[in-house]
């Protein structure tokens, strides 16, 4: 799961690269980037625990897959506060990517029966932001790196917020939650 939430932001932040969005500059302060891959290991955790855990496994049994999948997705969405100085289209652009990050992690939950991939890609995925430089889900990070944005809009770059805010990482959040939803496990 860690090397598909990896990869995924490798890919995301690669798009908006390639669209000149940013470049990135050696990080000026010291980093911890095992200090912050436990950290991030824990939030993933607690989160997927909080999210697809003992509650939405029940709601699952009690209202059907497809509502309790909606009504956890809008819980996670509403408990990442978004920040007032971005642009309505990258806050759009935020809870839409977090959503859709929610509803693709319950297919894998489903398809799986375990929690182990949906930990491992949320946590991979944070913590390969937080080693870029990128802000993860609004929180300031500091990564070996540092990105210095070009000037366009952050709803195409994600801009403080993060790639999670970004127009360019909703459309491989689509094609993975898509992915998620068609995959069978052996």
């Amino acid at each position: 799961g860690a090397a598909i939430g990896i990869g995924l932001l490798l890919a995301a932040a690669a798009m908006v690269w390639l669209c000149d969005g940013f470049r990135f500059v050696g990080a000026t302060r010291e980093t911890h980037l095992l200090k912050g891959a436990a950290i991030e290991l824990g939030i993933g955790a607690l989160e997927e625990l909080a999210y697809r855990g003992y509650a939405f496994q029940r709601t699952i049994r009690g209202l059907g897959f497809r509502q309790a999948q909606i009504a956890f997705a809008v819980l996670f969405v509403a408990s990442h506060p978004l920040d007032a100085g971005m642009s309505v289209p990258a806050m759009a652009f935020a809870m839409l990517n977090i959503f859709t990050f929610a509803i693709a992690i319950g297919m894998l939950y489903l398809r799986t029966g375990s929690l182990a991939i949906p930990i491992g890609l949320h946590a991979g995925g944070n913590w390969a932001q937080q080693c870029l430089g990128f802000g993860v889900s609004g929180i300031d990070s500091q990564g070996w790196l540092s990105p210095v944005y070009a000037g366009l809009p952050d709803w195409v770059t994600g801009g403080a917020f993060g790639l999670e805010a970004s127009g360019l990482t909703f459309a491989l959040l689509l094609a993975s939650t898509v992915s998620a939803m068609s995959w069978k496990p052996s």
